[in-house]
């Protein structure tokens, strides 16, 4: 079947989900089941090439999940690995396909965000609240070397991307950066050490984004709040952001971006500063909406609070993801106000 240019790619789209550490099961777990719950007839193709037999049998539950154990072509490094997947069922012959993070949630059904699509438009999810979160005048694409066709609102996070066959062109040049030896030189340096166009994959899919080669292609960004919860610690999920989904409910993603609170805890580190960033972490929106999904763990003990004082709040907030943690998040949002306002004068003395 032939589209338009304007028509939307018809029926669900397959989702694409890759992840080689054993460790990021339960996250599967959830997010599967999570999938199962708000959108049932969604197919799912999990690349899984070390699946413990524990976690291949307990897919076998999802008739809709199908486990690619094989390995996929190419150097499997953490998040790189997107376009070699994305690649990978594109060729098989599938024409819709929606990436998402093994360390996301499904909260609601999806679909509406892209049913209206056409074809040709690229969609991916803006960047959490942090430093990283802006791309200034195409800086990425810049320090590529690339010629700017257009700066992008904010750096594009890639914890969700939708694509079609219309944009094989564009995954293919992703892979290749990715496979280039600068990128690869970068992630060798501690991410502190790496250049901002380096630092990992979603900075190379931003100046491609940006990039005059594939400024033809439309981009419909998944808003930080309303589309997706992207939870990046004291940088994330904003005072507004809650009460938005105090009165609207969650958005249909939540994503646990860079915490994984399934893994074992850190030893705290000492100091005010580090202390409230674990409590912020141990309030997460991700561990309170995963509860519903205790049963479907072997270990579900990570979801409970880890010390008195998150329990006081976890109960305070009657186990509301948006009310959990809300006294954290204004102070936090005081003190990021502060600091855009003492940057504002500082530039206006010069």
């Amino acid at each position: 079947m032939t589209l338009s240019p304007t028509a939307a790619v018809p029926g669900n789209p397959v989702v694409c989900i890759a992840e080689d550490r054993q460790s990021c099961e339960p996250a599967l777990r959830i997010l599967v089941a999570s999938l199962a719950r708000q959108c049932p007839d969604v197919g799912v193709h999990l690349f899984c090439p070390n699946a413990s037999p524990a976690f291949a049998d307990w897919l076998a539950r999802f008739p809709q999940a199908v486990l690619n154990a094989e390995k996929i072509d190419g150097e499997w490094t953490k998040y790189d690995i997107k376009p070699f997947a994305l690649l990978t069922l594109l060729r098989r012959g599938l024409s819709h396909v929606l990436w998402i993070d093994s360390d996301i949630m499904i909260t609601r059904d999806f679909r509406p965000l892209f049913r209206d699509l056409p074809p040709e438009t690229v969609a991916v999810t803006e960047e959490a609240l942090c430093s990283g979160h802006s791309d200034p005048d195409g800086l990425r694409c810049r320090l590529w070397g690339m010629e700017v066709g257009r700066p992008v609102p904010f750096t594009a996070n890639t914890g969700v991307i939708r694509v079609t066959t219309a944009h094989i062109p564009l995954l293919e040049r992703w892979k290749e950066l990715l496979e280039s030896r600068p990128y690869r030189d970068a992630q060798a340096l501690p991410w502190d050490q790496r250049g901002l166009h380096v630092m990992g994959d979603q900075e190379v899919f931003t100046a491609l984004l940006s990039s005059a080669e594939f400024v033809h292609l439309p981009i419909r960004f998944l808003r930080r709040g309303t589309d997706i919860l992207q939870f990046f610690g004291s940088s994330g999920y904003t005072l507004s952001e809650r009460m938005i989904h105090l009165r609207r409910g969650l958005p249909p993603f939540i994503h646990s971006q860079g915490y994984r609170p399934w893994w074992p805890r850190k030893a705290e580190s000492a100091g005010f500063s580090e202390s409230f960033k674990t409590l912020y972490n141990d309030l997460s929106p991700y561990t309170v909406a995963a509860r519903r999904y205790a049963s479907e763990l072997e270990n579900p003990s990570w979801l409970r609070p880890p010390s008195k004082i998150a329990a006081v709040l976890n109960g305070v907030g009657a186990g509301r993801a948006p009310l959990v943690g809300m006294p954290l998040a204004l102070a936090s949002d005081i003190v990021r106000l502060g600091k855009t306002i003492s940057e504002r004068m500082r530039l206006q003395k010069k």
